[in-house]
């Protein structure tokens, strides 16, 4: 009977995404400030994640993030809006992150680009000279068809990630650097374009209010300056 329970319990498949009704009244229930409206979308990342975006009744572009545990559907983030972020569902699989986002139609962009961004750095230790050459990746998508998107890390990055991760142990991570050693410091960055290919800043798109039950792996995309970029 113990083996039985603990299966239902932990190992169980989970079960259908519950509708959009339930899922408007726990977000509301659990965080009123939401005040949810719409469920635009339910993409299921992998069995038991789901990325769901939403607007609110004030014309806000949102997006939450719900993870199948204990035997039920459970609500870990949410924000009310939808500036793009890395869901690390396995910390040390970067197969396994995907860049999320719901971006405002009021910022009308057209086009965002990701990136995989590392800093050159220079160091002596114990009387070695050490050079570490700059990284910078990126990943462009359109918005034309929808405000709103789910897409895993590219391969590329998944690449270049393991080998700093290989280098040395990961210590702990601050606010943006993830893998936790300043000399091998990767982080990611995001610019958004208008329909001319103009850089546009995403006004209605940041600066949200946000909620989280449970201790999860996001990595939060930096707005970046395309002059500071290094140009091809």
């Amino acid at each position: 009977m113990m083996i039985s329970l603990y299966y239902w319990f932990y190992l169980a498949n989970p079960d259908d995404i519950p509708s959009n009704k339930q899922l408007v009244e726990k977000m509301n229930r659990v965080f009123p400030a939401a005040n949810v409206a719409h469920i635009q979308d339910k993409i299921r990342l992998d069995e038991k994640h789901i990325f769901i975006p939403f607007i609110s009744s004030k014309d806000e572009y949102g997006v939450s993030y719900w993870i199948w545990t204990k035997h039920k559907w459970e609500l870990v983030n949410i924000n009310t809006t939808g500036s793009p972020e890395v869901w690390n569902i396995k910390e040390k699989n970067p197969s396994t992150h995907f860049i999320v986002w719901n971006i405002h139609p009021d910022d009308q962009l057209e086009t965002i680009k990701f990136h995989l961004l590392k800093d050159r750095g220079y160091r002596i230790a114990d009387g070695v000279e050490r050079y570490h050459p700059k990284v910078q990746m990126e990943e462009t998508i359109s918005l034309k068809e929808n405000s709103y998107g789910a897409i895993s890390i590219p391969e590329d990055w998944t690449q270049i990630i393991k080998s700093y991760r290989n280098i040395e142990p990961v210590q702990s991570f601050s606010f943006f650097n993830h893998y936790g050693f300043s000399q091998y410091y990767i982080y990611y960055g995001w610019t958004s374009y208008d329909q001319y290919g103009n850089q546009t800043f995403p006004g209605n798109s940041v600066n949200g209010n946000g909620y989280s039950n449970r201790d999860y792996n996001i990595d939060f995309m930096m707005i970046m300056d395309e002059a500071k970029l290094e140009s091809k």
